[in-house]
């Protein structure tokens, strides 16, 4: 009852990654290029008088659609920089400072685990240029993984890079890699996400590999939405264990 008159944003399956285009920047109106209906995210925040998040706990932050939500809204601010809370942040593209409620839903969290997460929205909140109201945790019934198999991995080998940066081969997090590859001197193979299709042919190529190494892009103080989709598609499908 207490969100009766709230605008809901919530996940229609439709939603399109940050591709890190920057067209909501250089357009000048802060609106992004995929029309799937979260294109308006930095209007619906300006309009808002504040925000009310909620998200499964994943990994100390928010799950893979919530951050998705952020990283479409980077255009709540402007690209060039200036020194605030004694650190480097975009400026604003609005004069009103954002009050944001968190609120957490998980299992067996920790002081630790809240304290990380508290950091982390606090930094996000700096970013955006909003302030931090609350952040709550609710202990919930601990998610069952179906089809999570009990088996011993095959044996695995070689080195597995992983380009979290939806800009392929264009990225600088692409060069970064090749350079490591070289540099290893090292089995190793070199994929990219480059769409939502690759998740599950990467969450593959991970139960074979004995090293993995994520190379990514910040987005919105933290990795891209669709590195943690294939975050959580690895845990779901038990590809991850046994493996550095």
């Amino acid at each position: 009852a207490g969100f009766r008159d709230w605008t809901i944003i919530s996940d229609s399956g439709n939603i399109r990654p940050c591709i890190g285009c920057f067209r909501c920047w250089t357009g000048g109106t802060g609106k992004c290029v995929f029309a799937d209906g979260y294109e308006n995210m930095c209007a619906l925040i300006h309009s808002a008088d504040e925000l009310y998040v909620m998200s499964r706990w994943t990994y100390g932050g928010f799950s893979s659609f919530v951050k998705n939500v952020f990283d479409r809204s980077i255009g709540y601010v402007l690209p060039e920089f200036e020194t605030a809370y004694g650190e480097m942040h975009h400026r604003r593209r609005f004069p009103e400072e954002k009050p944001v409620t968190f609120c957490f839903r998980g299992s067996g969290l920790t002081e630790e685990d809240k304290e990380k997460s508290r950091k982390y929205v606090a930094a996000v909140c700096r970013n955006l240029r909003g302030r931090v109201k609350e952040v709550l945790f609710e202990e919930c019934a601990e998610e069952e993984i179906p089809g999570l198999s009990a088996e011993t991995p095959a044996e695995r080998s070689g080195v597995l890079l992983i380009d979290g940066s939806l800009r392929g081969n264009r990225s600088n997090t692409n060069v970064f890699l090749k350079r490591l590859k070289k540099d290893m001197r090292l089995p190793a193979d070199l994929v990219s996400l480059s769409s939502s299709t690759d998740c599950e042919k990467i969450a593959d190529a991970v139960s074979r590999a004995e090293t993995v190494v994520l190379g990514v892009p910040l987005y919105v103080d933290g990795i891209p939405a669709p590195v943690i989709r294939l975050m959580e598609t690895v845990e779901k499908r038990g590809t991850g264990r046994r493996c550095r």
